[in-house]
């Protein structure tokens, strides 16, 4: 299905399956795709459990990536003086 969002392919490698296995028995009525989001929460969850800061981190990193998505998407939107300029347009304005 076309998206925008980033993708990530797993290689069922022996280490995978084996873990696919596991969630197989844990979530039998899931598909496969859905077992994976139910063991990557999981172990999201148990890294939480034994790392407080592990949430705030998360967190932290998604603003980074977003803010580097937003900053990437209108950088060129304004040149770089921009805001510059614009106040000392201002400041002309009042000296008259």
């Amino acid at each position: 299905m076309p998206t925008t969002l980033a993708r990530t392919n797993i290689t069922h490698t022996p280490r995978v399956q084996r873990l696919l296995d596991i969630a197989n028995t844990q979530w039998p009525e899931e598909r496969p795709s859905v077992q994976m989001i139910n063991l990557m929460e999981t172990g999201a969850s148990k890294i939480t459990e034994t790392d407080e800061d592990a949430e705030f981190k998360a967190r932290l990193a998604e603003l980074d990536r977003r803010a580097a998505e937003f900053h990437a998407k209108y950088q060129l939107t304004f040149p770089d003086n921009y805001l510059n300029d614009l106040r000392s347009e201002w400041d002309r304005e009042w000296d008259q």
